[in-house]
């Protein structure tokens, strides 16, 4: 091969910017010298070319290079050179970035079956989630270079959940630093994407979403801010969670108690304790407490997503044999919940199947259903009720139903 100095008088002349356009064009397309670019030449490197390819025409403006010829022309040439040698000659040697493409391709599609088959291993539902990640490109964006490795730390977050009450910095430190899980993080913010797919839901947008999204999956951000809703539980012992209730109980009023006071103490409930019925909805306790105040059922309202709180105070109801009825939103994400309630803490149905919803269609118009559908565990009929009929309700709607069976109890 030819030295740079040899090639000196290629260098000439303004010539640069055609070895440079030359050059990417190779790469880009393959080292043939087959086919042709067009350039726009001053009169310099014009001169200069119509030299080397033996032309006489002198043209400036767009001009047309046959590559094969300008090939033939430097190896016939007193520099005895192939045009790709020139090229490798003046600047280093060429990439072939079809070939590169290529095995970037195929690297990139291992990389994501080795993820499919971890998430297979992990949570089955969320090989759609890794697909979109990978088809909206949205995973390279987030994590970059690094992609596999932050989404291998995703499954092995995911694969500890649901937990039992584990702060978010101890499961952080499970993937990395005590801040790995921090929503602005990589992993933090590619974890909340892929807990939101297991629960049919976006993304969360907000701090209180991302707080009750973790909260889902028994995660704990802090013990002060997560707080449960009850009204008239009379448990039995002197912890302070328990004295609370209790008074509250007396007058027949709700009451809000933090995750931090009920795991101070144990709560414990007799032997008989009426059933408890547990809401999804503020509005439905609210209206039970004003028209049955202290004669009213124990209840435990949710608020949509229990958090850990409610998660808390649910199974301690459970453990001491406390029975629970449920009722929820007639949409998917009332029935998702539903289905959590009843296969953690062994809760029954309270007139919330096919038959209630039904009867509750002729009470309000309900809305369109929103998210993925879901399948109710306790009744085969709901979700295709809700799917025909293509109206969600909310409990609200229904509150005069629900006190009218109270008053019947």
């Amino acid at each position: 091969m030819s030295s740079t100095r040899d090639l000196a008088p290629l260098q000439r002349n303004g010539l640069a910017p055609v070895w440079a356009r030359i050059r990417e064009h190779l790469e880009r397309y393959g080292w043939s010298t087959l086919g042709s670019i067009t350039l726009d030449l001053d009169a310099d490197p014009s001169l200069a070319l119509a030299g080397l390819m033996g032309s006489r025409r002198l043209r400036t403006g767009p001009v047309r290079i046959p590559l094969g010829r300008l090939d033939s022309a430097l190896r016939s040439s007193r520099l005895e050179v192939g045009l790709v040698e020139a090229l490798e000659a003046m600047g280093g040697p060429l990439t072939d970035r079809r070939q590169l493409r290529r095995i970037r391709g195929t690297s990139e599609t291992q990389m994501w079956e080795r993820l499919q088959g971890r998430a297979q291993a992990v949570r089955p539902e969320l090989s759609s989630w890794l697909a979109k990640m990978r088809h909206q490109g949205i995973a390279r964006r987030v994590a970059g270079e690094e992609v596999e490795e932050v989404l291998e730390r995703v499954l092995v977050v995911v694969s500890q959940l649901p937990a039992k009450q584990v702060p978010l910095q101890r499961l952080a430190v499970t993937v990395g630093s005590a801040h790995e899980l921090d929503w602005d993080r990589p992993i933090g913010s590619l974890t909340l994407s892929a807990l939101a797919h297991l629960r049919g839901q976006t993304p969360p947008n907000s701090s209180l979403r991302r707080r009750q999204l973790w909260a889902e999956f028994g995660v704990v951000l802090d013990s002060l801010s997560a707080t449960v809703l009850a009204l008239n539980l009379r448990p039995e012992g002197d912890g302070l969670a328990a004295s609370i209730l209790r008074a509250c109980a007396e007058l027949g009023e709700p009451t809000s108690l933090t995750l931090g006071q009920l795991k101070r103490d144990e709560l414990t409930f007799a032997v008989g304790h009426p059933p408890v019925l547990i809401c999804e909805n503020p509005t439905v306790m609210e209206e039970v407490k004003a028209c049955l105040g202290a004669v009213a059922p124990p209840m435990v309202c949710v608020a949509g997503r229990f958090n850990t709180a409610g998660a808390v105070l649910l199974e301690h109801l459970s453990k001491t044999g406390v029975a629970l009825r449920y009722h929820g939103d007639f949409d998917y994400s009332g029935i998702a919940i539903a289905n959590e309630v009843m296969a953690r803490f062994g809760a029954e149905p309270w007139k919330f199947d096919t038959a209630s919803y039904l009867r509750a269609l002729e009470i309000s118009p309900g809305h369109p259903p929103e998210g993925r559908r879901v399948e109710a565990s306790w009744d085969p009929h709901l979700a295709t009720a809700i799917a025909h009929h293509k109206r969600a309700i909310h409990e609200e709607a229904v509150v005069e139903e629900l006190l009218c069976d109270l008053e019947v109890s």
